[in-house]
C-alpha cells in the first residue's frame, strides 16, 4: 500500500503557497505517518523527493514522529544544497522580484509551480540552511547518525 501525500500549502492556490511555512508543508506528511501508526501498521517507509527529504529529516531528527516501526526511508533528488546559489540571497531580493518565474520542461507542466512566491523560496531556503547545519555541521554525533 502507498500513501501519497501533498504537502501543506502545495497544490490548492497561489495564496496559500505564498503564506505556508515550511512547518505546513511538513504537516501532512506527520499526519499520514501517525495516521498510518494508529490503524496498526507495523512497517513504514518514507520516500521523499526534492523538499520532501529535508522535512522528512526534520521529522525524523527532531522526534515529530515515533520513528519506532519507521523501517526505511528513500531519498529521490533530495534538496539539502540548492543548486541554483541565488536562492541564499533571496529574503534580500525577493520582495523587490516578488515572484520567480521557473523554466519548465513541456511534462512538467502542471506538475510544478511555475510562479514561485518569493515567500515560499525564502521557506525553502530555511529549511535548506538548517538541515545543512544540522547534517554536515559541526557536531560529529549529527554527522554519525544521519551519513553513516
Amino acid at each position: 500500500m502507498v500513501s501519497v501525500v501533498l504537502m501543506g500549502g502545495h497544490g490548492r492556490d497561489y495564496q496559500t503557497f505564498r503564506s505556508a511555512t515550511w512547518k505546513d508543508w511538513q504537516q501532512p506528511v506527520i499526519d499520514e505517518y501517525n495516521k498510518l501508526k494508529s490503524l496498526g501498521y507495523k512497517k513504514i517507509n518514507l520516500a521523499g523527493s526534492s523538499t520532501g527529504c529535508p522535512i522528512i529529516l526534520d521529522m525524523v531528527s527532531h522526534n515529530k514522529i515515533d520513528a519506532s516501526i519507521l523501517q526505511h526511508i528513500f531519498f529521490i533528488d533530495p534538496i539539502i544544497v540548492p543548486s541554483n546559489k541565488s536562492l541564499s540571497l533571496i529574503h534580500v531580493v525577493g520582495p523587490m522580484l516578488g515572484y520567480v518565474k521557473s523554466d519548465m520542461d513541456p511534462g512538467e507542466n502542471g506538475f510544478w509551480y511555475k510562479y514561485r512566491p518569493y515567500q515560499a523560496l525564502e521557506q525553502l531556503n530555511d529549511l535548506t540552511k538548517k538541515e545543512r547545519k544540522e547534517v554536515y555541521g559541526k557536531k560529529e554525533h549529527n554527522r554519525q547518525r544521519f551519513l553513516g
